[in-house]
């Protein structure tokens, strides 16, 4: 899997709040155990960005 999490955050926040936006994508993510959560939350911005490199 290889996307990750973006939002226009604080302009989204005119509809539902930053956080009920995570929360809808890990439960949706949930059935696909942690590895997936995890690369779409984190780990593929640090390898796109190059974090931590």
């Amino acid at each position: 899997m290889s996307g990750m999490l973006a939002s226009n955050y604080p302009v989204a926040s005119l509809r539902p709040s930053y956080d009920t936006i995570a929360d809808g994508l890990a439960r949706m993510l949930e059935p696909l155990g942690r590895e997936p959560q995890e690369r779409v939350f984190y780990k593929n911005a640090q390898r796109f960005y190059r974090i931590g490199e």
